[in-house]
């Protein structure tokens, strides 16, 4: 997808094999595949989306564009009427006005009932595809942009220390989080007591936001937008937090 493309339409198409197919009877040029079986390779057959595009500088006044999109049941009445397509999807489609901010740029797939999207102006579907068959993987789930990404103010702030000259860090490392929920089976208290087995990746998340909340993450929130969410698996990360008290 171009920087200056619109979406037009989408599909889901199923393949009896792993493969894709060829063009699933649609037009190349038009429409593209997002290279993600939507089985993750689970299943013998496959199912993939394909996302029709236009460029800006093609389309007319009578062309239609997506406006909306969502999946799941009916939506409500709308003067703009909705259009269903596989996999449970509906479009929302209009005329085009040439304000690209009113527009769908941009569609990919991301998978689990935990996933999060955090690239600026992207949202994340609630609800996943419905598909022909249900794989004990996780779920796969539209992600949307509408208009253009805005230009982002440079996240690399400036390191600001203490007069003492020094600061904190706080380093997060082998986190080992997971697509989907994992299990946690050892996990314990801070009286060292033994834990029941749970989902691991949201004790492991809540942790992170506890200590990044206690060493004074809000203040590097402002200077790392999408870093200090503590919705996102990091791993391997080195991140100046605040300055310390303490050399």
């Amino acid at each position: 997808m171009s920087s200056t493309s619109i979406v037009t339409d989408l599909k889901v198409c199923i393949s009896p094999t792993k493969d894709p197919p060829s063009n699933c009877g649609l037009d190349p040029p038009t429409w593209h595949r997002v290279e993600t079986d939507l089985y993750l390779g689970t299943l013998e057959q496959s199912a993939w989306l394909y996302v029709a595009l236009a460029e800006e500088e093609a389309l007319r006044a009578e062309d239609l564009v997506v406006t909306g999109i969502r999946v799941g049941g009916p939506p409500p009445f709308s003067p703009t009427p909705w259009k269903s397509r596989p996999g449970g999807i509906w479009v929302q489609t209009s005329k085009f006005s040439g304000k690209t901010d009113q527009v769908v740029t941009a569609v990919d797939v991301l998978f689990g009932v935990d996933a999060v999207d955090p690239r600026p102006q992207w949202t994340l579907l609630e609800s996943p595809l419905q598909l022909p068959a249900e794989p004990a993987v996780p779920a796969p789930r539209l992600t949307v942009l509408h208009g253009r990404i805005g230009s982002r103010p440079d996240a690399r702030a400036d390191l600001r220390i203490r007069e003492n000259g020094t600061f904190k860090i706080i380093q997060f490392s082998d986190m080992h989080m997971v697509t989907g929920s994992g299990i946690c089976k050892d996990a314990i208290d801070a009286d060292g007591n033994r834990l029941p087995e749970s989902e691991a990746d949201p004790l492991t998340v809540k942790f992170m936001g506890e200590v990044l909340d206690d060493e004074g993450a809000h203040a590097l929130s402002r200077e790392y937008p999408g870093f200090l969410n503590t919705e996102l698996a990091v791993d391997n990360t080195l991140r100046v937090v605040a300055p310390s008290q303490t050399a």
